[in-house]
């Protein structure tokens, strides 16, 4: 008998009924982790698919369109614009008055009465901004503030306002005070040409 022979017969003298079924126990247990292991893989596969079809679509989205240039016009517009909304003078000073001189012509819409208006002339350097103190004081109620604040949001120059006292009660007149800053920006002066 050959060794291969020898060794079935010796496994066959030694199999009972209950190691048999012991070792079809643990092989259809390992089947079982087997095939939920290969389910899984399957799932995450599957998951990893449709990441890359959402990914090609928004890479296909964008082809062929300068995403970088648009965003540099985005970001050159909204400088241009918060520019262009800076109160502007040779000196703060002239430019706390021209606010003052604004800020009065508003105020005058709004129904605000004893009004009390002051604008810093001396500028407040926050990061690379000057900015300049405003304060407005008055006597009126919900409306008269609701307006205050839609005619000072609204200007074509920015009012930045950071601070509203209002203690309003239902159509009583109260003193309102409100206060913020303007961006101020230094006309710079043209070098004139010489003959």
């Amino acid at each position: 008998m050959s060794r291969l022979g020898e060794l079935r017969a010796a496994l066959a003298a030694q199999m009972t009924p209950r190691l048999a079924y012991g070792l079809c126990f643990l092989f259809a247990l390992g089947a079982g982790y087997g095939l939920i292991q290969m389910h899984e893989a399957r799932l995450r596969a599957e998951a990893n698919v449709e990441a890359a079809r959402s990914e090609l679509a928004l890479v296909s989205q964008t082809d062929g369109v300068e995403l970088w240039q648009e965003r540099a016009d985005n970001a050159r517009a909204a400088r241009e614009a918060w520019t262009s909304q800076r109160w502007r003078g040779e000196t703060p000073g002239i430019a706390s008055a021209e606010a003052q001189a604004a800020a009065t012509q508003l105020l005058a819409k709004t129904g605000l009465e004893s009004v009390k208006l002051s604008v810093s002339s001396d500028p407040i350097r926050v990061g690379s901004e000057d900015l300049l103190r405003f304060e407005v004081a008055g006597v009126g109620d919900s409306h008269v503030l609701i307006s205050l604040l839609v005619e000072l949001s609204t200007s074509q120059k920015a009012f930045i306002i950071t601070e509203i006292s209002a203690p309003l009660r239902t159509k009583q007149r109260t003193r309102l005070t409100l206060g913020g800053y303007l961006p101020y920006l230094p006309n710079t002066p043209v070098a004139e040409e010489t003959p």
